[in-house]
């Protein structure tokens, strides 16, 4: 598998630092023998780092750093991993039979606030929790973003890579936490009524409030 996929690890570091560093300690452990290639704000013991310094909080800097790192990978494909995602061991497992974008399909938010959902709340998917075949993202990134400042403000459409996507399966869900310390606290959860889209308790993760005292207490 390291042969063939790479962890592409991105970060501001405006996330609590103890968070972040239970965030990679999860990160490690899921992905194993896995190659890692890390582009931070801050200076970061994390694979093949590249700390690219504070060129601040927003979309068109994430998407930088995530091209800057994508031509560093040098398997075929690209395993996305964000600092506010807990992964299971399983969705490293996966080698994306072509070309295109391959979303993770079993994506669960956590509200560190409270008061916005007590509960686990279902995603149709994440942007970090996805694989990539690595020269047509590096190649459609760059297309992007040729016309785009190197750092700054801005949002950023996903639909402009023009890249393919589909979905792949997996029974350990993925965990987004939602801090409000991130680029957005906006969740996108699936918003219909239903046991199967709010819940309390996950496979793996257990209870949705133990999990956050773990890593908010």
């Amino acid at each position: 598998m390291k042969n063939l996929l790479t962890v592409l690890y991105y970060t501001s570091n405006y996330e609590n630092p103890e968070f972040e560093r239970k965030i990679i300690e999860n990160l490690k452990e899921a992905c194993g023998d896995l190659p890692i290639v890390s582009v931070s704000q801050k200076p970061l013991d994390l694979g093949k780092n590249i700390c690219v310094g504070d060129v601040g909080l927003s979309y068109l800097n994430e998407w930088r750093q995530m091209y800057i790192g994508a031509k560093e990978v040098e398997t075929p494909y690209i395993v996305f991993a964000e600092s506010d995602h807990l992964y299971p061991k399983e969705y490293f497992k996966f080698v994306p039979p072509g070309p295109g974008l391959y979303h993770y399909d079993n994506v669960w938010t956590v509200f560190k606030d409270v008061t916005r959902a007590g509960s686990y709340r279902r995603k149709l998917f994440s942007d970090g929790a996805q694989i990539g075949d690595r020269d047509s993202l590096v190649e459609r990134l760059e297309r992007f973003l040729a016309d785009k400042p190197q750092w700054g403000q801005g949002e950023f459409d996903e639909q402009a890579l023009d890249a393919p996507f589909y979905y792949f399966s997996g029974t350990t869900p993925c965990i987004v936490f939602k801090t409000g310390e991130g680029v957005s606290n906006s969740a996108n959860v699936i918003n219909t009524p239903g046991e199967n889209n709010k819940k309390n308790n996950l496979p793996y993760w257990g209870h949705v409030n133990t999990l956050r005292a773990k890593y908010f207490g």
